[in-house]
C-alpha cells in the first residue's frame, strides 16, 4: 500500500487522537507534529496511532508535551522494528551495497530497475546476485515500484 495523501493521513491521525483517545480541546497541532513522523504511510500511522491514543487515554483527554515526547519516542521504535522486519533475508552487506547504491538520491526521487542492478552488478556482485538482490528488495518492500522506477520508501535501517 502506498502513502495517504495528506487530508487522508490527517483524518486518520485524527481519528486515533478523538475517537482512540478521547482528547480534549483543538487535536490540531498534535495532527500535523505526528503527521511529520509519518509521512502518509499506513504502517508509520499504525505505529504513531495506538500510541498517542493511549497516551492520550493516560492523560485523561489532555494533550501534553511529555505526552508527545512519549508517542515521539515509543512511535520511532515501533517505526525501526517493522524496518527490521522488513530487512530480514537481506544481510548486511547486502543492506549496506543498497544503502552505498540509493545514499544520494533524495526519497522523492525514483532509479530504474536497469540503473539499480546495473551498479549493484558493476560494483558488488555477479549478474545472479544483483538480480536476486534487487528482486528481494523489491519483495521485502526495501524498494518500491511505481511507473516502472523505484524509489526507497524505507528512510531508517536500511543499514542497521
Amino acid at each position: 500500500m502506498g502513502a495517504l495523501d495528506k487530508a487522508s493521513e490527517s483524518a486518520v491521525i485524527k481519528d486515533w487522537l478523538i475517537k482512540g483517545g478521547g482528547v480534549k480541546g483543538d487535536p490540531a497541532p498534535w495532527i500535523e507534529m505526528i503527521a511529520q513522523k509519518t509521512h502518509g504511510w499506513p504502517q508509520h500511522i499504525t505505529a504513531y496511532g495506538d500510541v498517542v491514543a493511549k497516551q492520550i487515554q493516560n492523560d485523561h483527554g489532555e494533550m501534553t508535551k511529555e505526552g508527545l515526547d512519549i508517542v515521539y519516542q515509543v512511535g520511532k521504535e515501533r517505526r525501526e522494528a517493522y524496518y527490521k522486519q522488513r530487512a530480514k533475508g537481506i544481510s548486511g552487506k547486502e543492506r549496506s551495497s543498497l544503502a552505498k547504491l540509493i545514499q544520494n538520491i533524495a526519497p522523492e526521487k525514483a532509479i530504474d530497475r536497469e540503473d539499480i542492478e546495473s551498479n549493484l552488478l558493476w560494483v558488488y556482485y555477479d549478474p545472479d546476485k544483483a538480480t536476486s538482490l534487487f528482486k528481494r528488495a523489491v519483495a521485502r518492500g526495501i524498494l518500491h515500484s511505481q511507473d516502472e522506477v523505484y524509489h526507497v520508501p524505507i528512510h531508517l535501517c536500511v543499514v542497521g
